[in-house]
Formats: C-alpha cells, sequence, structure tokens
C-alpha cells in the first residue's frame, strides 16, 4: 500500500493544506517583561501528541498495521513566550522556523506510523503470531518512531539556534544571512516532502551550507 503526503496531511493538524500554521505574536505567544529563561527574546513551544489504536487481525494482504492515527501538531501559547519592545519581524520569522521545524518532524512521524507494517507470515515464521505479541510488537514499533520524533525535534531545534551551523550569533542575536539559508531549506522540505533528516545531511551537517 503506497501512501502518499496529502494522505498524510488528512491525518494531521497544525497546518493549512500542507502549509505549516502561520504564527503571530498575538495568537500564538505569550507576552512577558522579563526573558523566561536565560538571555532569549522569544521561545516556542510545539506539542505533536501523537494517537493509534491496534489491532491483531491482519487486513486482506496479511499485513498488520495501526489504525485511527492521529497526530495533533499545537502551539502551546502558555509555554510560549516573546519580550515585550523585543518582537520584530525577524525574530517571529526565527520563531516560525522552531514551529515549522517541529511540524516537519510531526509530519515524518505521522507517515511512518501510518506505513508501520507486519507481515504475519513473518510474524509466524519468528514465533510471534499470537494476537497479544502482535499487538505488543506494534505497540513498541509504535512507541520507538514516537520517541525517535521527539528526540529529533529536540535535535534539530538546538542546531538551529546553534552559533556555528545555525540561525543565531555568538551572542544569541540572529544570523539574517543564516536564517535565510535554514528558511530555504525548510521550504524545500514542505514544498518536496523531503524529510529534514535528509536534507541536513545533504549539507554536510551545515544548513548555513543550503
Amino acid at each position: 500500500m503506497t501512501t502518499t503526503y496529502q494522505e498524510v496531511l488528512r491525518h494531521m493538524t497544525g497546518h493549512n493544506n500542507g502549509q505549516p500554521l502561520t504564527l503571530t505574536w498575538q495568537a500564538n505567544f505569550t507576552p512577558v517583561r522579563q526573558p523566561r529563561e536565560g538571555n532569549a527574546d522569544a521561545f516556542t513551544h510545539v506539542d505533536f501528541p501523537a494517537s493509534y489504536t491496534f489491532s491483531s487481525r491482519a487486513d486482506a494482504h496479511g499485513k498488520h498495521r495501526l489504525s485511527n492515527v492521529r497526530v495533533r501538531v499545537n502551539m502551546n501559547r502558555n509555554l510560549s513566550w516573546y519580550v515585550t519592545g523585543r518582537d520584530t519581524p525577524l525574530l517571529l520569522r526565527h520563531e516560525q522556523g522552531h514551529y515549522n521545524i517541529s511540524f516537519l518532524i510531526a509530519r515524518e512521524l505521522c507517515y511512518q506510523l501510518l506505513t508501520l507494517e507486519w507481515d504475519h507470515s513473518v510474524l509466524d515464521a519468528i514465533n510471534e503470531g499470537r494476537p497479544d505479541q502482535i499487538v505488543q510488537r506494534l505497540r513498541t514499533d509504535a512507541a520507538r518512531l514516537v520517541a525517535e520524533a521527539q528526540a529529533a525535534v529536540t535535535a534539530t531545534n538546538l542546531l538551529y539556534d546553534d552559533s556555528n551551523m545555525g540561525t543565531k550569533n555568538p551572542d544569541g542575536t540572529i544570523n539574517a544571512q543564516a536564517q535565510v539559508r535554514w528558511e530555504g531549506m525548510i521550504q524545500h522540505s514542505i514544498q518536496t516532502n523531503t524529510p529534514l533528516q535528509i536534507l541536513i545531511p545533504m549539507t554536510g551537517g551545515n544548513p548555513r551550507n543550503w
């Protein structure tokens, strides 16, 4: 069974026809007088809980898959903030990048959950074909995919803020030229459905080279 990205998007929230939600200071962030953490001017917190159900019954092709897959990508306004007076257009672009990174990794997670499958004959061959074993196999694999996505979001957002390969200068300000390079890579991922985990290595691990 071939799963298209259009189908993936039907199992997700947080986008408009495949384009990630457009952030605004007023709708998506809480204004604060002082940074809540370090010397940052803003912080974006994105949740992407995944839900799905299991069945020990194979489909017509003898495959075991997850069903009712749903990935909900949400801006957490209570945990997202900006320092009043520092809410510049460039800073909003930077925070949009954080959201887009999280959305794209959540999109790939949704694709992986939808395409996760085990052939019943294979499970029988390795003596894991009992109903309880099938469900446990699907549960374990799905949990691993979710954990890997969460780790990827953390690592990629840290790279995005890095002063050597990311969008920040050593003093914490935004490097406008590096911001443009990252935005180009992110937009390519959005438009071509190519995962960031593929595009970043193509830059030699440094998206400033995009």
